[in-house]
Protein backbone atom coordinates (compact mmCIF):
# COMPACT_ATOMS: atom_id res chain seq x y z
CA UNK A 1 0.00 0.00 0.00
CA UNK A 2 1.48 3.31 -0.99
CA UNK A 3 1.94 6.01 1.61
CA UNK A 4 1.48 9.65 1.15
CA UNK A 5 4.63 12.13 2.04
CA UNK A 6 3.93 14.78 3.70
CA UNK A 7 6.45 17.91 3.26
CA UNK A 8 6.74 20.12 5.95
CA UNK A 9 8.00 23.85 4.71
CA UNK A 10 9.58 26.03 7.64
CA UNK A 11 10.39 29.38 6.97
CA UNK A 12 14.38 29.88 8.31
CA UNK A 13 14.81 33.59 6.81
CA UNK A 14 12.81 36.06 4.80
CA UNK A 15 15.77 38.59 3.98
CA UNK A 16 16.31 41.70 1.65
CA UNK A 17 18.37 39.70 -0.44
CA UNK A 18 18.52 35.78 0.80
CA UNK A 19 15.78 33.41 1.84
CA UNK A 20 16.01 30.09 3.62
CA UNK A 21 13.74 27.58 3.40
CA UNK A 22 14.12 24.25 5.48
CA UNK A 23 11.84 21.40 3.98
CA UNK A 24 11.03 17.90 6.04
CA UNK A 25 9.91 15.11 3.95
CA UNK A 26 7.55 12.80 6.59
CA UNK A 27 6.06 9.25 5.76
CA UNK A 28 4.12 7.24 8.08
CA UNK A 29 5.20 9.38 11.10
CA UNK A 30 8.92 9.26 10.44
CA UNK A 31 11.02 12.15 8.63
CA UNK A 32 12.72 10.65 5.45
CA UNK A 33 14.22 13.58 3.86
CA UNK A 34 15.60 16.60 5.21
CA UNK A 35 16.33 19.84 3.18
CA UNK A 36 18.05 23.48 3.94
CA UNK A 37 17.60 25.86 0.43
CA UNK A 38 18.93 29.35 0.44
CA UNK A 39 17.44 31.33 -2.58
CA UNK A 40 19.08 34.36 -3.80
CA UNK A 41 17.72 37.24 -5.97
CA UNK A 42 18.87 37.94 -9.17
CA UNK A 43 20.90 40.93 -9.93
CA UNK A 44 24.09 41.91 -11.88
CA UNK A 45 27.30 41.06 -10.17
CA UNK A 46 30.84 41.04 -11.43
CA UNK A 47 32.36 39.09 -14.37
CA UNK A 48 34.57 36.44 -14.04
CA UNK A 49 35.35 36.00 -17.75
CA UNK A 50 36.03 37.34 -20.62
CA UNK A 51 33.86 37.55 -23.80
CA UNK A 52 34.71 34.36 -26.54
CA UNK A 53 36.87 35.99 -29.41
CA UNK A 54 35.53 35.46 -32.80
CA UNK A 55 37.31 32.46 -33.88
CA UNK A 56 36.52 30.48 -37.41
CA UNK A 57 35.06 26.77 -36.38
CA UNK A 58 36.79 23.45 -35.90
CA UNK A 59 35.42 22.77 -40.18
CA UNK A 60 38.00 25.53 -40.88
CA UNK A 61 40.87 24.24 -38.56
CA UNK A 62 43.92 22.13 -40.22
CA UNK A 63 43.85 18.47 -40.47
CA UNK A 64 46.27 16.61 -38.17
CA UNK A 65 48.22 15.79 -41.37
CA UNK A 66 48.16 19.93 -42.77
CA UNK A 67 49.59 20.73 -39.01
CA UNK A 68 52.17 18.30 -39.49
CA UNK A 69 53.15 19.31 -42.43
CA UNK A 70 53.46 22.97 -41.17
CA UNK A 71 55.80 21.92 -38.78
CA UNK A 72 57.71 19.69 -40.69
CA UNK A 73 58.40 22.56 -43.04
CA UNK A 74 59.24 24.53 -40.23
CA UNK A 75 61.53 22.26 -38.79
CA UNK A 76 62.02 21.19 -35.16
CA UNK A 77 63.21 23.81 -33.06
CA UNK A 78 65.72 22.56 -29.68
CA UNK A 79 65.36 24.69 -26.24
Amino acid sequence: MKQPIIYDVDRIRDGGSFTTRRVIAIQKGEPIFNMSSSFHKKETGPTHQIDMPDIPGPEKCMSDLEMKKTNDRQGSREV
